[in-house]
């Protein structure tokens, strides 16, 4: 059965329109950015220090940030994690500070973001995303 997470569209400035995701993370609210050019999903370190850390390729120890800078992540196993009305479970996740990021929403927007949905959770989802209806669809 397919599993519906609705977003809402933030819009930062006349031209730049980002879909961001509500959550749960250990009992606290998240908000996430929608990111289909990301490769890999991240979330913020402040919310992921008292996850595993799980041992990755070396190469994959670096993601490219806000103008193709290189920040250091770790990838960590979140045990449980809600999207949504739907929960995910094991999920395996890079972990970096984004800082910078949500400051940037907080100031614009005045959202906290604590983390992006990238590529990797749309593919292994099968995720169909409808803009007109502002919702996501994954099949598990």
């Amino acid at each position: 059965m397919p599993k519906i997470i609705p977003f809402k569209i933030i819009q930062l400035d006349a031209k730049s329109f980002h879909p961001i995701l509500t959550g749960r993370l250990e009992g606290d609210d998240i908000n996430l950015i929608l990111d289909t050019g990301a490769s890999r999903t991240v979330l913020g370190k402040h919310i992921t220090k008292e996850f595993p850390t799980i041992e990755c390729e070396a190469e994959e120890a670096f993601a490219a940030g806000i103008n193709a800078q290189t920040m250091d992540v770790e990838q960590v196993e979140i045990p449980e994690i809600s999207i949504g009305e739907s929960t995910f479970k094991n999920l395996l996740v890079f972990s970096t500070n984004l800082d910078g990021i949500s400051e940037i929403y907080q100031k614009m927007a005045g959202l906290k973001i604590d983390g992006l949905i990238g590529c990797d959770f749309l593919v292994k989802y099968k995720a169909t995303i409808n803009f007109k209806m502002r919702k996501i669809v994954l099949y598990p």
